[in-house]
């Protein structure tokens, strides 16, 4: 599962909310449940969510009652996670609830070194230096959070970089690529490998 499928909810009951995150399938399920099954609310359930991909600014808003109201949007990259995990798009009081994600999105949180508090696990994460020939097309994950598309390898280490959160161009000079996994000391179920960028 990709970061950006990452679905992350918010629960509105009384004014208290709760934080969680989903995969597309589960989203659906949950809808359902909410809406009795009605193909015609499904549609613009989806509908509404899918467009927040295009603006990541915006949330999709469910209101089921006077009191209780459910807002979602796709996840538009790490900084946008950590600022959900960390409580910055609620109001007042609220929580993260652990137990209600998709199992697959606790499993991207552990790629991107995340606990669900948006602070990084470090200390469990081992990172080692990998050889690797650069090409144009390929997209890196920087250890700053940020995507970047390789537009063009001016050297085998010097890049020439798009940030795929504005576009920015970028000369990337002694670009190095590492693998993150679990540290051998802490040893976890799932060995993630996941390519970083370092410059």
């Amino acid at each position: 599962m990709k970061l950006e499928d990452m679905i992350m909810v918010v629960e509105n009951r009384k004014g208290t909310e709760t934080n969680y995150l989903l995969n597309l399938t589960d989203y659906m399920g949950e809808a359902l449940k909410l809406w009795g099954g009605y193909a015609e609310d499904m549609a613009g359930v989806v509908s509404t969510l899918y467009g927040t991909r295009e603006d990541k600014k915006d949330w999709s808003d469910l209101y089921l009652s006077a009191n209780k109201s459910i807002h979602a949007s796709f996840c538009g990259g790490e900084p946008q996670l950590r600022q959900f995990l960390s409580g910055h798009f609620n109001d007042g009081e609220w929580s993260f609830d652990a137990e209600r994600c998709s199992e697959d999105c606790i499993d991207v949180l552990r790629i991107y070194n995340l606990n669900t508090d948006g602070h990084s696990l470090s200390p469990c994460l081992h990172y080692e230096r990998v050889e690797h020939s650069f090409h144009a097309g390929e997209v890196l994950h920087n250890m700053n959070g940020n995507d970047y598309r390789v537009l063009a390898a001016l050297s085998p280490k010097d890049l020439l970089l798009m940030s795929m959160a504005d576009s920015q161009i970028i000369v990337g000079r002694g670009v190095k690529l590492y693998e993150r996994y679990p540290n051998p000391d802490k040893p976890e179920k799932l060995i993630l490998y996941f390519p970083l960028l370092c410059y």
